[in-house]
């Protein structure tokens, strides 16, 4: 896809996003997040998401104390640590209309530190599975 287009259609797309908090972190064997509260900000445009701004939400109106990490969810539901402007850069490049929906989750400053791939090195594939169907016969050719 060229960067034209990503832009181009970056600027068209509307997501929607999840930010979870007062929740826990469980990091025994896999990383999971116990959730407790989601506050939700609908139809937000995808070249407008900023790292400050996300952080501010947590601590402006989420009771956050002081955010030590954001950490995001990719397609396979796999948590990836999102980190300053260049991190929101690879989830743009990510986001389109099968995946619209991004789920943000913080570690506060009284919680431990979490360990996660950064997002940067993302290497999960979108793929969108499609089933086809015809009402046509075949022929063969069993003469």
């Amino acid at each position: 896809m060229s960067a034209f287009l990503s832009q181009y259609n970056m600027k068209d797309l509307l997501v929607d996003l999840m930010l979870h908090y007062g929740g826990k972190w469980i990091t025994k064997s896999l990383l999971v997040y116990d959730k407790k509260y989601v506050s939700t900000r609908r139809d937000t445009s995808a070249d407008l998401l900023d790292y400050d701004k996300i952080v501010k939400e947590y601590t402006k109106n989420l009771g956050s104390v002081l955010v030590k990490q954001i950490l995001v969810k990719g397609t396979s539901g796999k948590f990836y640590l999102l980190e300053g402007s260049e991190g929101i850069k690879t989830l743009q490049c990510l986001l389109n209309e099968q995946f619209k929906v991004v789920y943000f989750f913080d570690v506060d400053d009284f919680e431990e530190t979490v360990s996660a791939p950064n997002i940067i090195h993302h290497s999960e594939a979108y793929l969108v599975e499609c089933e086809y169907g015809t009402d046509a016969e075949t022929e063969s050719d069993d003469d």
